[in-house]
């Protein structure tokens, strides 16, 4: 008798970053653009099981003398280049990233939990990235050395 073993695919993971960007925040709602990455490194005939999008940054400084933090929920948001859609990513809360006045604090990592896996491409394009309806109040913050990132885990 022969038992024949069945194997399972092994799940992976890669990050992959941005190159550094500053954003600057204002009381005016806008849609910033931000970073956006170049996929690579997926092995061929990779399936792709969840991605998730990050979102980073050196420091935050408030620059106009006023305690100020974010106005209204906002929200990341990450599109493939080329054939994709404006997709949520990150949720950012009403007063989320206070600051006080003429104050500079080290950054942080954000990471979503909104499966973007539709809008990662294939090895050489390119996943775009924004900051919609981006509003602070009373004030207005820098985001310094801000770089995005994607985790795919992925089956080969």
């Amino acid at each position: 008798m022969s038992l024949l073993m069945k194997t399972r695919p092994t799940l992976s993971s890669i990050d992959l970053w941005s190159g550094f960007g500053v954003i600057t925040i204002t009381t005016t709602a806008a849609a910033l653009a931000l970073p956006f990455i170049e996929v690579g490194g997926l092995p061929d005939g990779a399936v792709i099981t969840r991605a998730v999008a990050m979102l980073k940054w050196r420091a935050i400084m408030e620059t106009t003398d006023n305690p100020v933090s974010l106005q209204g929920n906002q929200e990341i948001q990450v599109e493939m280049s080329v054939g994709g859609t404006w997709t949520d990513a990150i949720y950012l809360l009403n007063q989320q990233l206070a600051v006080v006045a003429l104050c500079k604090e080290f950054g942080d990592v954000l990471i979503g939990s909104q499966d973007i896996k539709d809008q990662v491409p294939g090895n050489g394009e390119f996943i775009d990235f924004q900051w919609l309806n981006a509003r602070v109040y009373d004030g207005e913050i820098e985001l310094q050395d801000l770089q995005t990132g994607v985790r795919i885990w992925f089956t080969a």
